[in-house]
């Protein structure tokens, strides 16, 4: 019986040190989880200001840029910072004016030079900081360096490509009908 009860206090101590262990590993993983909860709800309410290039506009003459809220929560007070000697790219946009309030996925569009204009004033990039702030006022600062070298194929023209095309279209319907006028 002595035996039962020298087991029965071993087992009290270990079950104490594992329980421990147990509440510190706890503690760990609720701390780590705080810190995640954190993090989503920054994210959650916080804007993003995006600015990019519109690939999907077709002129050779003009590029488009789009500034765009891709956040989930609105910006407030944006502002732009751009270098002087970039400003005559814009097509009299002139960046001064600031944003009091933009919504998430509310976006505006700029008309720029064409690539191959920016490509002959020499320019590898424009550099445009844009300043906003979130809803409780934590400020945000982003530099965008706007780049065009990857999108090299826009500086063909389009109607040489549609003249090309039709060209193709129309040497194959010749060849058709001689097939047709030899079958018959």
């Amino acid at each position: 019986m002595k035996e039962f009860f020298e087991f029965m206090d071993l087992l009290n101590k270990y079950s104490s040190l594992i329980l421990m262990f147990a509440t510190l590993i706890y503690v760990y993983f609720t701390y780590k989880l705080t810190k995640e909860t954190t993090k989503l709800r920054e994210v959650e309410t916080t804007p993003f200001i995006s600015l990019y290039f519109d690939i999907t506009f077709p002129a050779v003459s003009h590029s488009k840029i789009i500034i765009k809220n891709i956040g989930k929560a609105p910006a407030y007070n944006i502002s732009f910072d751009i270098d002087e000697k970039y400003i005559e790219l814009f097509n009299g946009y002139t960046f001064k004016n600031s944003i009091s309030y933009f919504a998430p996925n509310q976006e505006f569009h700029i008309l720029a030079e064409g690539f191959g204009k920016l490509n002959e004033k020499g320019y590898e990039n424009i550099p445009i900081t844009v300043n906003y702030q979130s809803q409780d006022k934590r400020v945000i600062s982003d530099i965008f360096n706007l780049e065009w070298k990857y999108l090299a194929y826009y500086e063909k023209d389009k109607m040489d490509g549609i003249k090309t095309a039709l060209e193709d279209i129309k040497k194959e319907i010749t060849t058709l009908n001689k097939t047709v006028k030899e079958k018959v």
